[in-house]
C-alpha cells in the first residue's frame, strides 16, 4: 500500500503530548505519509532537566522501533535484562525462569531492554518531528457546524495563536494518565474534551476514571560510585556495609524483585554501574506521623529525612538493596501515589474516530511489570499500522482498538495478580512465600516462563513468532 492511499481526510495529524508514546506516534504517524505536529505542554529547559530513571522495553516494542533503525543505538545506550525472578526478604528465590532472557530483538523469547528515559525520549527524538515545547492543550473542538467539521486545538493561557487557527482530520492524546475527561461525549456545541491539566494541581475525582491502586511509589537511579553520607541513616549505612558492598560490585548483575511486609522492590541494572530501582508502599503506612507528605498524582522529590525513613524501612532486607537506596542521590528519588485503571478504556471520545487515546492516555497499567512506555510505543505503531491498512477512518480505530485489547487485557490480569501476591501483608506474606519455597523448581519455573511469555506475545502482530508489519 503505497503512502498516497492514506484517505485525503486523513493528512494533518497533532499529537498531544512529548513523552514516549507522543514522540512515537508522531514518528509512526510522519512514516506513513500524514503531516504532523507535535505538541508538548512543558518548556523546553523543563522537559530536557526532568528528573527521569531507567526505562524498560520489551520485545514487541524494540522490534517497532528497529524499523526506525534505533535499535543499535538503544542497545548502546542500555542493558539486556539477565537473571530475573522474585525474591524474599532474605534473599532466597521463590520464583526464576528456566531460561536466561532474551539478549537481542532476533531471538523468539522474552527480553527487555533497560535504559536511562533520558536516552529513549533523545533517540525517539531524532526521527520525530520537532517538538513544540510550552503548547499545553486545553481543549480539542470540532469546527463548523454539526461537529462534523475538521478539530482545533485551544492552549491554555491563549484565546489566540497561530496554532488554534489550524485544523486537524486526527489527534492522537498521548499526554498521560490524567490528560483528559474521556467521559463526556462530543456534541457541537461544546469541547470534545479537556486535556492537559495543569501540573499544580490534580485533576477532580469525578473527571477520570483511574482510580488509586493503594500504594505510593519510590523511584530511583543508584550508581555505584555513591555520594558522601550526608545523614546519620547513610552514613551509619554506609560504615556496616561497606564489605558486602566490595564483594557485590564484582558479582554479575542481577535483576530481581523482592516482596514482604506489604511492600516491593525492584531493581535491574543497567550500563556504567548505574541501577534503576523503584519500591512501593501501602498507601498511609505511617507517613503523616513521620512528618512525611502524603503524595500525590505527579512524582515529587523527597528530602534527605525522608531517604533515611526509607533506608530504615529496608535496613533488613538483603544486600543489595539498602545499597542501592544509599547510593542514590536525594535529589534523584521521586515519590508518586500509583493509579491504574480499573478496565480497559475506549480509545475514543463518545466512539468519534478522530481523537484517538495511546499509552497511559487509554489504560494505565501497574508499574511492575515495567511495561506502560512499551505498550505506549506499541500503540503508536499499532494505530500507524491500522491507518496505513484501512482506507475508512472508523474501520481503521476500530481495528487499532480491537487489535490490542487482548494485548492490554492481559497485561492488566498480570499486573493485578502481580500487585495482589507482591503486596500481602504478615501473615499471608509468610505463607505465600513457604508455599512458593516447597514447590518444586520445575513448577514455579514453568509457571514464571508462562507469565514472561504472556507478558510479550499474546496477540499482537502474531506474538513473538511474528515481526510487526513495515509500515
Amino acid at each position: 500500500k503505497s503512502l498516497t492511499s492514506i484517505p485525503h481526510l486523513m493528512r494533518r495529524c497533532a499529537v498531544v503530548g512529548g513523552g514516549v508514546g507522543g514522540l512515537a506516534a508522531a514518528a509512526c504517524l510522519r512514516r506513513i505519509g500524514m503531516e504532523v505536529r507535535l505538541f508538548e505542554a512543558m518548556g523546553q529547559a523543563a522537559y530536557e532537566s526532568q528528573r527521569v530513571h531507567g526505562f524498560g522495553v520489551w520485545m514487541n516494542a524494540l522490534r517497532c522501533l528497529e524499523q526506525f533503525g534505533l535499535t543499535e543505538r538503544l542497545e548502546s545506550k542500555g542493558r539486556y535484562m539477565s537473571e530475573v525472578g522474585y525474591k524474599s526478604k532474605d534473599g532466597a528465590w521463590l520464583a526464576q525462569p528456566s531460561r536466561d532472557l532474551a539478549q537481542g530483538v532476533s531471538s523468539s523469547e522474552p527480553g527487555a531492554l533497560f535504559l536511562p528515559t533520558s536516552d529513549l525520549l533523545e533517540s525517539l527524538r531524532s526521527v520525530a518531528p520537532e517538538i513544540r515545547f510550552a503548547r499545553r492543550v486545553a481543549s480539542i473542538a470540532p469546527h463548523g457546524e454539526g461537529g462534523e467539521g475538521p478539530l482545533r486545538l485551544t492552549f491554555a493561557g491563549e484565546t489566540e495563536s497561530p496554532e488554534s487557527s489550524e485544523s486537524y482530520d486526527l489527534v492522537v492524546v498521548a499526554s498521560g494518565l490524567f490528560s483528559t475527561d474521556a467521559s463526556a461525549a462530543p456534541s457541537s456545541s461544546s469541547s470534545f474534551l479537556s486535556v492537559s491539566p495543569s501540573p499544580s494541581s490534580p485533576p477532580p475525582p469525578s473527571s477520570h476514571p483511574a482510580s488509586p491502586r493503594g500504594y505510593q511509589v519510590y523511584r530511583g537511579l543508584a550508581r555505584s560510585s555513591a555520594p558522601a553520607a550526608t545523614t546519620a541513616s547513610e552514613a551509619s549505612f554506609s560504615e556496616s556495609s561497606e564489605s558486602s558492598s566490595e564483594s557485590s560490585s564484582s558479582s554479575s548483575p542481577t535483576s530481581f524483585q523482592t516482596w514482604a511486609d506489604g511492600r516491593r522492590f525492584a531493581t535491574v541494572p543497567m550500563r556504567d554501574g548505574v541501577s534503576v530501582w523503584f519500591a512501593t508502599f501501602p498507601q498511609g503506612r505511617g507517613f503523616a506521623s513521620r512528618g512525611i507528605d502524603e503524595p500525590d498524582w505527579t512524582p515529587r522529590p523527597i528530602d534527605g529525612d525522608e531517604k533515611g525513613w526509607l533506608l530504615e524501612a529496608f535496613a533488613d532486607w538483603h544486600d543489595p538493596i539498602p545499597r542501592l537506596i544509599c547510593e542514590t542521590p536525594t535529589e534523584g528519588i521521586t515519590k508518586e501515589a500509583a493509579y491504574g485503571h480499573a478496565d480497559v478504556r475506549e480509545v475514543t471520545v463518545g466512539g468519534d474516530p478522530r481523537v484517538v487515546f495511546i499509552g497511559d492516555a487509554s489504560t494505565c497499567l501497574d508499574p511492575i511489570l515495567a511495561q506502560g512506555g512499551g505498550v505506549a510505543i506499541e500503540d503508536a505503531f499499532l494505530l500507524a499500522h491500522c491507518l496505513k491498512k484501512y482506507s475508512e477512518l472508523q474501520h481503521a480505530v476500530d481495528q487499532f482498538a480491537s487489535q490490542r485489547y487482548g494485548r492490554i487485557r492481559t497485561l492488566q490480569r498480570l499486573s493485578d495478580l502481580s500487585q495482589v501476591m507482591g503486596c500481602l501483608e504478615y501473615p499471608f506474606d509468610r505463607i505465600r512465600d513457604g508455599l512458593m519455597t516447597a514447590s518444586p523448581n520445575l513448577i514455579t519455573s514453568l509457571v514464571f516462563d508462562r507469565l514472561m511469555r504472556a507478558s510479550v506475545s499474546d496477540t499482537l502482530f502474531g506474538g513473538l513468532q511474528k515481526d510487526p508489519p513495515v509500515l
